[in-house]
């Protein structure tokens, strides 16, 4: 570990934690951020429409925690809310059931002030709960550098597979270029990270940080996440088919062929699961309808499909 940033030479980060009925563990995700060891100039948390003592709990902190109510929008709109309300010149994000490891901000701020700041954002390793057998994110993924930071000119070669190494909780955002694409989608409950991850990074400089900045816990009931209601199998595929639709138009003339149709692959897939959901649902007008949409945008997913039912 290198020695810490001065004073004047320090990057301005603001923390912005997204909450909902959080009361018995923002102030463990609070402590963790004013622990610290180059601690953000301020601490936003987002209620976003709590019905239990979150609100009492964050007051314990005092005017160290900023603290903004909205009626409960989800997820996108949380965070959103507190990169509007940011001050600094980097956002850095943090679950509320989850913690930061003491150094992740330092680590974070050396890597900023190495580079210049060219990147659009900082992620550094997530050490993962024991539904990942405890494997980092980047374990998950087979992601890993060999130095203490690496700088990629375009995110193109690792963001558009189905398991990224970025994760929000460890990420450090550059504002102005979040607010230049329109920051998150207000419509996506769900995937509105993978969203912000590749719309960043698949053109734009994006930094990787060795070591953990966060650690995803476990101990938190799953109605209380903010995207809970919104990860089933249809309503999940409808926000992909959304996120998927916006990078098509977003991008445009400068995806690659090879970038196209992965994107265009993993849309299609989309629609195909949607019409199968609809199917069963007994929506048979919806169900066509994305059957149709499935092999206009890519036939090879309902080819698959009809290979492996023959096979079986």
């Amino acid at each position: 570990m290198g020695t810490a940033p001065t004073e004047t030479k320090m990057p301005r980060i603001s923390a912005v934690i997204p909450t909902y009925n959080r009361g018995h563990l923002i102030s463990r995700a609070i402590n963790s951020v004013i622990a610290q060891t180059c601690p953000p100039n301020e601490i936003i948390v987002v209620d976003d429409g709590s019905k239990d003592n979150t609100r009492a709990a964050i007051a314990e902190f005092g005017d160290r925690v900023r603290y903004i109510y909205q009626d409960n929008a989800g997820s996108a709109v949380a965070r959103h809310t507190g990169f509007v309300a940011a001050q600094s010149e980097w956002v850095a994000l943090l679950d509320s059931d989850d913690i930061w490891n003491s150094d992740h901000l330092e680590r974070i701020s050396e890597a900023i002030i190495a580079t210049g700041g060219r990147a659009n954002y900082y992620f550094a390793d997530l050490q993962r709960d024991k539904r990942a057998n405890y494997k980092t994110q980047w374990q998950t993924t087979g992601f890993s550098i060999h130095e203490p930071y690496e700088m990629f000119e375009q995110g193109s070669n690792f963001l558009l597979n189905g398991i990224r190494p970025t994760m929000l909780q460890a990420t450090v955002f550059k504002r102005s270029a979040y607010l230049a694409v329109g920051g998150f989608m207000e419509k996506l409950r769900f995937h509105d990270d993978s969203h912000m991850f590749i719309k960043l990074g698949l053109r734009d400089p994006i930094c990787a940080v060795s070591g953990g900045g966060a650690i995803m816990m476990d101990d938190d009931q799953a109605k209380n996440r903010l995207s809970h209601n919104y990860n089933a199998t249809k309503q999940g595929h409808l926000m992909k088919v959304s996120m998927f639709n916006d990078l098509l138009d977003f991008f445009d003339e400068q995806l690659t062929p090879e970038e196209r149709s992965i994107i265009s692959y993993r849309l299609s897939n989309s629609y195909l699961v949607i019409a199968k959901a609809s199917w069963r649902g007994r929506d048979y007008f919806e169900s066509i309808r994305n059957f149709a949409l499935s092999i206009v945008e890519n036939p090879r997913p309902l080819l698959g499909s009809i290979g492996r039912k023959v096979q079986i």
